[in-house]
């Protein structure tokens, strides 16, 4: 199958090895032909992509620029559509050209609005929406409409497609099997150079702006003096929590950027693991990877409140999102740890084939209707 795929995320990104469309396209590569369109601001990287995906036969990296975030100047919260005529015109502009150039079997896309407008679709093509983020009403009834199959990547998000659309999956994020495993520990601990060491890691810093687990960490560390936090990876926010830190008088590391390869032996390493967001729904009805890369690694999570780990978790800590709580949760995570969850059967593997799957109907269904 011929695919013209638009990320969620610019493979630019140094979140984007690791991210849930790495994964899909590293898993069905072999099988399909992707067109991946690269979009990304003025001046950036757009054309880069990560290793794994460069350089195959059948993965066609097509760079797009589109202009900054100008209508911040004008406007706090959400953009309005009217602020992104010119981005959705350059996408538009592109994926007629490439459809025309390549005639694919489907589109695939994420909601991109909040960067790139909702862009124009060629008619005739089957779209498939990867719903994997919480957004205005208004935004995901338009998505919704073009649409003629729907992937959601949590309950939250599964619930308010399928009350409007008649053809959704859930379909969560999956794991690497290979890459991680409890029994490594020891080993991943001796690699990094923290032999005896308890390790706490947020590793990908997504977190709340009020940064309230750094101080929640430094009053954990104060009652459990073998401790160390490792920060692992790169975030707008990476600024104000080096700012942050200096003041703590703790053991806290900052990585910096790490490639997909380096990131596992960190979360083997890792005793509790931390997603520290804020009780809203953009973190309540996400579905993040590292809590489930956390648990292959026999690790005990912290987490702010999320939907699809409320129950069935046993090694995911639920937590109030302020200092205290997280001080709290953290302590008992340790002194009491939980066995993890065995997430032998959530591989990437079948997250991949599930997605496959809805491709495929999705395509038969829209052959059948034009012949």
């Amino acid at each position: 199958m011929k695919l013209l795929w638009l990320p969620f995320l610019p493979p630019a990104a140094t979140a984007w090895e690791g991210s849930r469309h790495f994964h899909l396209l590293r898993h069905l590569q072999a099988r399909h032909e992707f067109h991946l369109i690269a979009w990304d601001r003025w001046g950036r990287r757009s054309g880069a992509v990560p290793h794994d995906l460069s350089g195959r036969p059948n993965v066609h990296i097509h760079p797009v620029s589109i202009a900054p975030n100008i209508w911040k100047y004008w406007r706090q919260g959400y953009p309005r559509d009217c602020d992104l005529i010119l981005n959705r015109v350059l996408l538009g502009k592109t994926i007629a050209l490439l459809n025309r150039e390549f005639r694919p079997d489907a589109i695939v896309l994420s909601v991109t609005h909040y960067a790139t407008g909702l862009p124009r679709l060629p008619t005739g093509v089957p779209v498939i929406l990867d719903h994997v983020d919480e957004c205005p009403t208004w935004v995901g009834e338009k998505y919704f409409r073009i649409a003629d199959g729907i992937s959601a990547v949590s309950n939250a998000l599964y619930q308010s497609a399928a009350a409007v659309h008649p053809c959704v999956e859930l379909i969560p994020n999956g794991v690497e099997l290979g890459g991680y495993s409890s029994g490594h520990r020891e080993s991943a601990k001796a690699a990094l150079g923290l032999t005896g060491r308890v390790v706490v890691s947020l590793i990908g810093l997504t977190c709340s702006s009020r940064l309230y687990f750094l101080e929640a960490y430094a009053d954990f560390a104060r009652e459990v003096p073998d401790a160390v936090l490792l920060l692992v990876g790169d975030s707008q926010l990476a600024g104000a929590m080096k700012e942050r830190i200096g003041h703590l008088g703790v053991d806290i590391r900052m990585t910096g950027h790490l490639s997909f390869d380096q990131v596992a032996t960190y979360f083997n390493a890792t005793d509790i693991g931390l997603y520290p967001g804020d009780d809203v729904p953009y973190f309540r009805q996400a579905y993040p990877l590292k809590i489930m890369e956390y648990t292959a690694s026999g690790a005990q999570v912290v987490i702010s409140p999320v939907d699809a780990f409320r129950s069935g978790w046993a090694n995911v800590w639920t937590s109030q999102p302020d200092r205290d709580g997280f001080r709290n949760t953290m302590l008992e995570a340790w002194r009491n740890p939980r066995p993890a969850k065995d997430v032998s059967g959530m591989g990437w593997q079948d997250a991949a084939g599930r997605f496959e799957g809805l491709l495929e109907q999705v395509v038969a269904r829209k052959e059948k209707r034009a012949s």
